[in-house]
């Protein structure tokens, strides 16, 4: 996979006219809390409720796939994405779900017609048989990870950081697969490489996290987490693994209860809804302020998917008087 700025740039040419330009708005509350300056970029605003359509859209018009089926296995945003790009072109797609998904990302998918098969077990076992499927369909399998179009549309974020906030210390990214934190990192390192690149992910799913300190990809046993749309292991060939231990500066873990507490936080305070794998940027922004203080920080706000039964439960327990 080339390591180029140049195909972060062509994603951009694929996919403006579709997607939305998020904002980036300044965040009091977090500055005070880190002694620095804290900006959110705001993808839980993009369309689909997440950065997911910025990939899908760069890997359907990038490689060439419209004459086949199209095939994914998603936690549910990814899944989301897939279904509302199959809608906007009149194709046929095939998303395979754990059966623990939010039942609000089940529905939006169901919603834009795709057909959704939930899988019991986990993520990694939804994935196994979308993989198999999608096999045996001559179908093609569009993972929400492991693909370089995938990861170059996902960089486009970091292009309209850079240009909304020229001068930034620290970048802090969710990690799942690595998809999302592959394409920032890919192009905020070819543009200014002292701009220090932060993964966080949930103690309840450290995938990424314990690969990375082995130097090799491991598998771990899962825990239930909040933060779904980063819950799962990785696959055993994924080239986000590579890029991510050369490019990132450092990962590290959030706990569930720190990542409840600040979606409630965003709500109180800026009135954003944001969903588990979102808030871990604001979590690990509480947990570890002291190494952000004094620096100009853009925490990402991935996606606002969360079912209205969490929500209920997370502002009567974080957010009474």
């Amino acid at each position: 996979m080339e390591r180029t700025l140049n195909n972060i740039y062509q994603a951009k040419k694929r996919i403006d006219k579709y997607i939305w330009k998020t904002p980036i708005e300044y965040s009091p509350v977090y500055s005070d809390l880190i002694g620095g300056e804290v900006y959110l970029k705001l993808e839980n605003l993009q369309l689909t409720g997440s950065f997911k359509i910025r990939g899908v859209l760069n890997k359907v018009l990038g490689d060439n796939i419209l004459n086949k089926e199209w095939v994914t296995a998603s936690a549910g945003n990814h899944g989301k994405a897939l279904a509302y790009t199959a809608s906007l072109f009149k194709h046929k797609c095939t998303v395979y779900v754990p059966e623990n998904a939010p039942e609000t990302k089940k529905r939006a998918i169901k919603g834009y017609g795709a057909k959704l098969i939930e899988v019991k077990g986990t993520y990694d076992e939804a994935e196994e048989e979308a993989i198999k499927f999608a096999s045996s369909t001559n179908s093609v399998y569009i993972s929400p990870y492991n693909d370089p179009y995938i990861i170059y549309g996902q960089g486009t974020i970091a292009l309209e950081i850079i240009n909304d906030l020229p001068e930034l210390d620290v970048v802090v990214i969710p990690v799942g697969g690595g998809g999302l934190a592959s394409g920032i990192a890919l192009a905020i390192k070819n543009i200014d490489k002292d701009i220090e690149i932060i993964g966080v992910q949930s103690k309840a799913s450290p995938s990424m996290y314990n690969s990375l300190r082995a130097g090799k990809i491991v598998e771990v046993k899962l825990k239930k987490s909040i933060a779904d749309g980063l819950h799962g292991n990785i696959e055993k060939d994924s080239i986000t693994f590579d890029i991510l231990k050369d490019m990132l500066d450092d990962i590290i873990l959030v706990e569930e209860w720190r990542i409840e507490k600040h979606i409630a936080q965003l709500i109180k305070t800026h009135k954003q809804i944001i969903e588990g794998a979102a808030a871990t940027t604001l979590a690990a922004l509480d947990k570890y302020r002291n190494r952000f203080t004094g620096k100009r920080v853009c925490a990402l706000l991935t996606g606002r998917n969360i079912d209205h039964t969490q929500i209920t439960k997370i502002i009567n327990r974080y957010c009474g008087d």
